[in-house]
Order: C-alpha cells, then structure tokens, then sequence
C-alpha cells in the first residue's frame, strides 16, 4: 500500500481550500456535493469554537514526495464517525493512495465505534452503465478496506441542497469492535437519523 499523509484544512486562508474545493466540484457528481459555501461557514465556524464544526474534517492527502494525490471528509463523532469524502487525483489512481487515504481516516475515528459511508446503489443505476459498473468498484473497495454493507438500508442523501434532489444510497459500516449484523443497522440509524427510511 502507499504511503500519505493527511493535511488538514482548518483556516479560510489556507491556499489548499480552493483547490481542494475544485476537486469537490470536479470529483463527484453534482447532487453529492455540499454548496461552496458549507465549506466557508463551517471553517468560519470552527475558527469561533464550535465543537460541532471542529468535528469536521477537510484534509489534503501527500505522497511521500509531499504531491497532492487526493483529498478526504470526515466527521468524529459517537457511535460511528462518518466519512464524507474521499478523492484521488485521476493521475495517482490505482497505486494504493485511495486504500492508504481510507486507512489514515480509519486511524484517525478509533474513539467510535465504526465508521459509516453512504455508496451509490447499482440496483438504482443503469445496467452495464460506467456509473453502475463505479458503484460496484466503490462498493468492493470500501468492502476489502474492512466496511460491511446494510443492504436492506436506503438511506436519502440530500447534500443541504435545494436545487438538487435527494439521492437513494446504501449505507455501508466499517465496525472498530465486534458488532452484529443488528447491531451494525441499529448503529447507522441512530447516526443518520430521520433519513434512513428503511
């Protein structure tokens, strides 16, 4: 596996947070991003002590060179952390970063339980399309990485958005210590709340 570091964005003035707001918008499709603006008010937010926005996490990823391969998302919080994002520069794809990227987040959230991720539903894309055959590999990344998938969970992702519609994802979960199948659902409706809708 490849070496990175994690490099956090913590300050408006960091000169990542434009580039790593670029790859949000060019990285994933339009209705799994947040609007510019959450970014913004969430450092602003955690630069003024709230412990909600400093559970949040933006991170530039390194190679051992110091390049910027990738970038992640994720909250620490109780029962499961959460991870938002997690992107590779097209470039530095399929070399390890993404797997090396996923360890350092799971390093990092060992004070929960697990860690929860929201993944796109092949069931729900076109047979035989490239986003289906990318929801499958996303799948089986995240699965060889140690995450477990609640299949019979659908999950309503909206971003915070209004000008885009609310998406149906599967809801997969890393556990930190042994859980059951059970335990795992109940874990991922206590942290996703009203939009888990099954």
């Amino acid at each position: 596996m490849s070496s990175v570091s994690l490099r956090e964005i913590t300050e408006l003035t960091d000169p990542r947070l434009p580039d790593f707001l670029d790859a949000i918008a060019t990285g994933f499709p339009a209705d799994e991003q947040m609007p510019p603006g959450y970014y913004l008010r969430l450092l602003a937010r955690r630069a003024a002590g709230d412990p909600a926005a400093a559970a949040m996490h933006l991170a530039t990823a390194h190679d051992d060179a110091a390049r910027w391969v990738g970038l992640t998302m994720w909250e620490e919080s109780e029962p499961l952390s959460c991870l938002w994002y997690l992107w590779v520069a097209p470039s530095e794809r399929n070399r390890g970063i993404g797997a090396a990227i996923y360890q350092a987040v799971v390093a990092r959230c060992q004070a929960s339980r697990g860690l929860i991720i929201e993944v796109e539903r092949p069931d729900f894309l076109a047979p035989n399309s490239p986003a289906c055959a990318f929801a499958k590999r996303r799948i089986g990344f995240y699965q060889r990485q140690g995450a477990v998938l609640l299949p019979d969970l659908v999950y309503r992702q909206s971003c915070g958005r209004d000008d885009q519609p609310a998406r149906l994802m599967y809801l997969m979960v890393h556990p930190f210590q042994p859980l059951t199948p059970a335990d795992l659902e109940q874990a991922a409706r206590d942290h996703m709340g009203e939009d888990v809708l099954s």
